[in-house]
């Protein structure tokens, strides 16, 4: 599947959790991980390889991430990715080898995109077709930020008070992804912090301080995934059928009140 999420730390570990808790073998061809090996017509050879591996080794998870510039052939737009190769490089052979995969492979292939806008117009069709599923990943809501930050101290060693305001915290923290509040705790909860939990319990300026620190997803970014994800071929279908059944009560309503004017 595709993955279009708002920037993250780390976008691999979804891919990574995948890989874990399926006990898969996990490649990772992105871009910018494979620049400057196998260059030039080797990167069919690369290609081949990995793909062939993972079917050994099966079952495998092959991730790519910044997916969705692998697809832009605007040589114009692609220098504006750096590396010293071209993120297309690999597009031909990877549609080539993702038309040989077969469910009993047992190779899943999840790309991963912060812009999958990037792709647009001719471009746009195949990315949109090289997958069988595109997955969207908002940022966490109020409900959920309630549920991330006790969580993630939990994760990290640490534990808020019983009366922190931690709806106070998840207003807030709006408009920041998980990787970003994850990477807020790490930082804060150092082990000379986590031995004065005690004496000193954790409060929200704390947090402010070290979450200022971070980025948050601009609200432009995150309405451009949304209006991207709802294009995407599954959404626009159940978009299109609740069209169609809207319209379509419409008219039997207005065709009823017709009816009955005229009688």
């Amino acid at each position: 599947p595709a993955l279009p999420c708002p920037a993250l730390p780390c976008p691999a570990l979804p891919c990574q959790a995948i890989a874990h808790l399926s006990g898969s073998c996990f490649f990772d061809l992105s871009p910018r991980n494979t620049d400057g090996h196998y260059p030039g017509k080797a990167v069919a050879m690369l290609l081949h390889m990995v793909f062939k591996v993972a079917k050994t080794m099966a079952p495998s998870v092959i991730y790519i991430d910044e997916v969705a510039k692998v697809f832009v052939s605007d040589k114009k737009k692609a220098k504006e990715f750096g590396g010293q190769e071209p993120f297309s490089r690999i597009k031909k052979e990877l549609l080539r080898e993702l038309k040989g995969l077969a469910p009993g492979d047992r190779v899943l292939l999840v790309g991963c995109s912060r812009e999958p806008w990037l792709a647009a117009k001719k471009d746009e069709k195949v990315f949109m077709g090289a997958w069988s599923k595109t997955l969207h990943m908002p940022l966490p809501d109020y409900a959920a930020r309630r549920l991330i930050w006790p969580g993630l101290f939990a994760r990290h060693g640490g534990k808020l008070a019983y009366d922190f305001d931690l709806s106070t915290l998840a207003q807030l923290s709006e408009g920041y992804a998980a990787g970003a509040l994850d990477a807020v705790v790490s930082g804060l909860l150092t082990p000379v912090r986590r031995e004065r939990l005690k004496k000193q319990p954790i409060d929200i300026p704390e947090i402010l301080h070290w979450l200022c620190r971070v980025q948050a997803v601009p609200q432009e970014v995150d309405e451009a995934l949304h209006k991207w994800a709802d294009r995407t071929p599954a959404l626009a279908a159940i978009k299109g059928a609740a069209a169609d059944k809207a319209a379509a009560a419409a008219g039997g309503g207005s065709k009823k009140g017709a009816k009955d004017e005229k009688t």
